[in-house]
């Protein structure tokens, strides 16, 4: 009688053909399971994109879009932050949005006026001076 390698051994959970409570027992070979279907979403939604900022100092793509839901009610703002391959997304009401809004618009204007240059007026310049 030849004996069986112990590193080819079926394991003894296989030699199990059903748990006493029936919540598993062996397939046949070859036997593949049913996929489920899904159920149809039934809140469809719509998004409107608003603005695209980018950040020069991080890169970070900062994306704003509304969310509406077609079976009706409050709209929401959808806020989507892009940080190389990481996504932050979250949406806010148009109360939380307002303070939102308002505490950046403080906080910018609270800042010097040097400090608040759109990186776009920058790049001309640079651009113009290497042609000239």
């Amino acid at each position: 009688m030849v004996e069986a390698d112990p590193a080819h051994a079926l394991s003894p959970s296989l030699s199990i053909q059903s748990y006493p409570s029936g919540l598993y027992a062996l397939l046949p070979p070859g036997y593949r399971r049913q996929v489920l279907l899904l159920r149809p979403i039934a809140h469809m939604t719509t998004l409107t994109p608003l603005t695209t900022l980018t950040n020069p100092l991080g890169g970070q793509v900062i994306e704003l879009q509304q969310l509406d839901y077609d079976s009706g009610g409050i709209s929401l703002l959808r806020t989507r932050i892009r940080e190389k391959s990481r996504f932050t997304i979250f949406e806010v009401d148009p109360m939380t949005a307002r303070q939102w809004g308002e505490a950046l618009i403080q906080w910018a204007n609270s800042q010097p006026v040097e400090a608040v240059q759109p990186a776009e007026s920058v790049l001309p310049q640079a651009v113009s001076g290497e042609q000239g």
